[in-house]
């Protein structure tokens, strides 16, 4: 069972060196992910990162210059919102220019129907499984018509902990519901899941299965 509070902490006390982690994994799959989400939006649109973390790789693209096929720019706005204060504080200086909350993925401090995307990668994972379609159903709110999420979740239902998590002495959580549930979960949110893939990914020297999930709100 995850507890949010352990998690929070865990992050606040080990923020510099996940910070550091992140910064030294490439995720090839999740940057190739975010791009397909990130050229579908409008001129201007507004992007929502979901358990933001440091600020990369998600906020850093997303306050980036989107160049589309004709060459002509544009920008979105983006937001983080994450559990952890501290390592908001370095997305604070890893992307100066995001609108940054302190916020729980099942409340969002966001007014409803505000936002363009939702991405959620490697941070639904951290929340009880119950709570996982509270979170889905909270992007739902804060999505315009036809706005689109983008979701990472394990490739089969998995619950664990590492009381050493990288080698830091602080614990940390996982209860990942698959991903046939994760599409029934969107389904039931409004969403309609329009593409999707798996991937291994390498992080902290171990191989990670990770299902992305793109999904549409139905209007």
């Amino acid at each position: 069972m995850v507890d949010k509070h352990v998690v929070r902490r865990s992050y606040d006390d080990i923020a510099a060196a996940y910070a550091a982690e992140r910064a030294m994994g490439e995720r090839g799959a999740e940057r190739a992910a975010l791009a397909t989400v990130l050229e579908s939006l409008p001129a201007g649109g507004r992007v929502l990162d979901v358990g933001c973390g440091q600020g990369t790789p998600v906020l850093s693209a997303v306050v980036d210059e989107v160049v589309d096929e004709d060459r002509t720019e544009r920008v979105c706005d983006a937001i983080g919102v994450d559990i952890s204060r501290t390592l908001l504080e370095f997305a604070t200086d890893t992307v100066p220019t995001a609108s940054l909350a302190q916020g729980d993925m099942t409340r969002l401090p966001i007014r409803a129907d505000c936002v363009d995307a939702g991405i959620v990668l490697h941070s639904i994972v951290h929340l009880p499984l119950a709570e996982h379609q509270t979170c889905l159903d909270e992007l739902a709110r804060v999505l315009r018509p036809d706005g689109r999420v983008l979701v990472s979740e394990g490739i089969s239902e998995w619950q664990g902990s590492n009381p050493d998590w990288l080698d830091s002495g602080s614990e940390m959580q996982w209860h990942m519901a698959g991903a046939d549930a994760t599409r029934e979960q969107l389904r039931d949110a409004g969403f309609t899941i329009v593409d999707e893939w798996g991937a291994t990914e390498r992080f902290a020297d171990q191989d990670e299965r990770w299902q992305y999930l793109v999904a549409e709100l139905d209007t």
